[in-house]
């Protein structure tokens, strides 16, 4: 019974006798001729029905997993399409901020030391990126040495010297490039000059294509004038040419103020013509208009006139050369034609950034100049200070003079005059350089990138007490400007100067560079009339440091004159102090022998007689010599 009862679940199941049931309804529906074989033929086509059905099942599945996956990468591609839309948008972010910041930069010397080639090399993943400046060879300076060329070797060839690295290369900083060799020379000289590499020399002739101005090494190994400043690894090497013209000097601003004073001048002679000829016009057309005449002619001609433009003259310029340089040592590939590209122009930014940056600082000090002198009356400020100098002086002087004269002193020697007028004329500036008006015209100064007579506010410094080290450029005697005009302020600068003392010893050592005497010859052909046309600030601040150094060694050399004196008058004193002696024992044995024999000779009234009419000469102390650590060289008269 069990069995008959799975044979029957089987028979009637839906693959069996379901199917069956369906081809015996359908043959019952056609009735036809052949019953048998159109019920196997239904079931055939049945059979392939359901099979296709599967097919097509099976299909489905697989068309939507092809579509399941389709889709997961296209997500996945759209997100990585947004990831590297993030990384190029934050790269571009990078790129402009950086650009902005060259294009912004005041002091852009600063930014090859570290800043610019480490961009570089973060941005094209580069191993090493440098910077070489072509210029003289430094060497130590000692204090004794003024020159503000001292720290370099100008009889020598100029040399590359490596100034700026990324920051795993900062063994290359100091560094120098033999000037006997080195390819890397061969991308300062003019365009003409530089030797082709091979690809460029095979480039066919006329073709339209831009040569790169760049000098590529694509293997090292392979180029024999290159220099390694380690080991030897193999890599390529590219060197781009930072070489500028900069405008940044004293002859540029002179030239270039006379220029714009010039032009100015031009254009205002200009419009006055402009305005004289409009004028003419204007009278033309109403003389035709009242005429009755067409007067479309004459305001053609008006409005065809052409005036030339007037324009400055460029700026004169300094060369100066720097290198940028890459390489992929140690990594054994080369550098790609869009990243040497990319470099070349970088370095091209880099430089036309640099030229329109000190053009505009240079620019900015000659409008800062022509201002100062619209707004001021130079020839005016200095007559009332001339007076007052000198009716302080004459005032002054008399007073001593009349105080001397009521005393028992004797009449002050020239010396003594010569120092007392130097030490009120050194005072009267003290106070002149206190003047507010007068403190804003040197820290107006601080404003400009180009300072004249720089050589004053260093030595001014220095009699402030600031140390080389504290304001030169290192190893140098060339004053840091950027630095220093940090210092030139109310506490740091005017203070300390009002401070300095002329009178008196002073037993605290000072530099060599820091004494009066050098100091003095360091000022030695400045032309105070040119520093007045200039910054009449930093003419009375030149008056004050060169009055008051002469003032203290006029004063260190009338205290040694007084010693002098004192030691001669003591060594007088003790002269007569031991002719005295001398005399006194000559009187006595004369006074002795004029004494009878039988009188007995009263030493003691005698010696009381002659200690009354003969006072015993007082010697002061031992006059000891005053302190002054402060002169450069000892006068003879010490």
């Amino acid at each position: 019974m069990e069995k008959i009862s799975q044979d029957l679940e089987y028979i009637t199941s839906d693959k069996v006798g379901k199917v069956i049931y369906e081809g015996l309804a359908a043959l019952y529906e056609k009735k036809p001729d052949h019953p048998v074989s159109y019920l196997a033929n239904w079931l055939l086509n049945h059979c392939a029905a359901e099979s296709n059905k599967e097919i097509h099942k099976e299909g489905e599945v697989k068309k939507a997993e092809l579509i399941e996956k389709l889709n997961l990468a296209r997500e996945e591609e759209i997100k990585e399409k947004h990831k590297q839309e993030e990384v190029q948008a934050a790269k571009d972010f990078t790129e402009a901020t950086f650009s902005k910041k060259v294009e912004e930069h005041l002091y852009l010397e600063e930014m090859l030391y570290e800043e610019f080639p480490e961009f570089l090399k973060q941005n094209l993943s580069l191993p090493a990126v440098y910077i070489g400046q072509n210029g003289y060879v430094l060497k130590q300076i000692t204090d004794d040495e003024e020159d503000p060329n001292a720290h370099l070797e100008i009889t020598q060839e100029k040399t590359i010297r490596y100034v700026g690295a990324s920051k795993d290369q900062k063994f290359v900083i100091g560094k120098y490039l033999p000037a006997e060799g080195g390819v890397t020379y061969d991308v300062l000289k003019p365009q003409e000059e530089q030797q082709p590499d091979e690809e460029q020399a095979d480039e066919e002739e006329g073709s339209s294509q831009v040569k790169p101005k760049y000098l590529y090494v694509p293997d090292v190994t392979q180029e024999p004038r290159m220099s390694f400043l380690r080991i030897p690894k193999l890599g390529a090497f590219i060197a781009c040419s930072l070489a500028y013209n900069s405008v940044l000097s004293e002859n540029a601003f002179d030239e270039g103020l006379k220029e714009r004073v010039k032009i100015q001048q031009e254009k205002a002679e200009q419009q006055k013509e402009i305005e004289a000829k409009e004028a003419e016009f204007r009278q033309r057309i109403e003389d035709a208009e009242d005429a009755g005449q067409n007067v479309q002619e004459i305001e053609e001609e008006w409005n065809n006139t052409v005036w030339p433009e007037i324009k400055e003259k460029d700026f004169e310029i300094e060369r100066k050369e720097f290198v940028l340089c890459a390489d992929t040592l140690g990594e054994d590939r080369g550098i790609s034609e869009a990243h040497r590209k990319y470099l070349e122009e970088s370095a091209n930014f880099f430089v036309k950034c640099w030229e329109q940056s000190e053009k505009n600082q240079l620019s900015n000090d000659i409008d800062r100049q022509l201002e100062y002198t619209r707004n001021f009356n130079k020839e005016e400020f200095l007559k009332n200070f001339n007076d007052k100098l000198e009716e302080d002086v004459a005032e002054k002087t008399k007073s001593y003079e009349r105080e001397e004269e009521g005393g028992e002193q004797q009449e002050p020697s020239e010396l003594q005059i010569n120092y007392i007028q130097a030490y009120l004329k050194a005072e009267f500036l003290r106070e002149s350089l206190n003047d507010e008006e007068v403190k804003a015209f040197i820290t107006n100064l601080k404003e400009y990138r180009v300072v004249k007579y720089l050589g004053i506010i260093q030595n001014a410094l220095i009699l402030a007490g600031f140390t080389k080290e504290q304001i030169n450029l290192p190893g140098s005697n060339i004053l840091d400007w950027k630095r220093s005009k940090n210092y030139i302020t109310e506490l740091d600068f005017f203070r300390k100067l009002a401070l300095y003392q002329v009178k008196g010893p002073k037993e605290f050592k000072a530099k060599e560079y820091s004494k009066p005497q050098r100091i003095l010859r360091r000022l030695e052909g400045v032309n105070l009339e040119e520093v007045d046309e200039y910054n009449v600030g930093l003419g009375l601040l030149f008056r004050f440091v060169k009055q008051v150094l002469e003032a203290r060694i006029l004063d260190v050399e009338v205290r040694r004159a007084d010693k002098v004196a004192q030691r001669a008058k003591r060594d007088q004193l003790i002269q007569d102090a031991e002719n005295q002696k001398i005399a006194r024992e000559q009187a006595l044995e004369q006074a002795q022998a004029n004494v009878a024999e039988e009188e007995e000779f009263n030493l003691e009234q005698w010696e009381a007689e002659w200690e009354e009419n003969n006072p015993e000469i007082e010697i002061p102390d031992e006059i000891i010599d005053d302190i002054d650590e402060d002169m450069e060289i000892l006068t003879e008269s010490n």
